[in-house]
């Protein structure tokens, strides 16, 4: 909650409507996932609520690259892996949060680096102008 309320404080977004539907999706999730007593299913629905932060995330890492760090990243990416890896068996209960936390950092990783590109060549595009 304290994350929450500094982030709403000192953080980015919030104010435009893609942030409205992600947060209303993630509490109308957060209402299905209180109301369930099946595992599976609770386990489903915190991946599809982070799924929303990350879809949030991946474009403010493209739209903003400096505000991210790309290292964390990779290292989070990297552990979702990790982890799967660790699973002794093939099981899609135990395998799902931590395959879908690599790639939902993966595409964390893929934005921030597309984002820097992209300012890049717009910077190299203006100084051509002025030359």
């Amino acid at each position: 909650m304290t994350t929450f309320f500094l982030a709403l404080r000192y953080g980015t977004g919030g104010v435009q409507k893609r942030d409205v539907v992600a947060l209303t999706i993630a509490a109308l999730g957060l209402l299905v996932w209180y109301f369930t007593k099946e595992a599976a299913l609770a386990l489903f629905i915190v991946i599809g609520i982070d799924a929303v932060g990350s879809y949030l995330t991946t474009i403010k890492g493209y739209e903003d690259p400096e505000s991210e760090t790309l290292t964390s990243w990779i290292i989070f990416s990297f552990s979702g892996l990790f982890s799967a890896l660790s699973v002794g068996s093939f099981n899609l209960i135990l395998l799902s949060y931590p395959l879908y936390i690599s790639f939902a950092n993966a595409a964390i990783v893929t934005a921030i680096v597309l984002g820097k590109r992209r300012k890049k060549i717009n910077v190299s595009n203006i100084s051509r102008l002025t030359l």
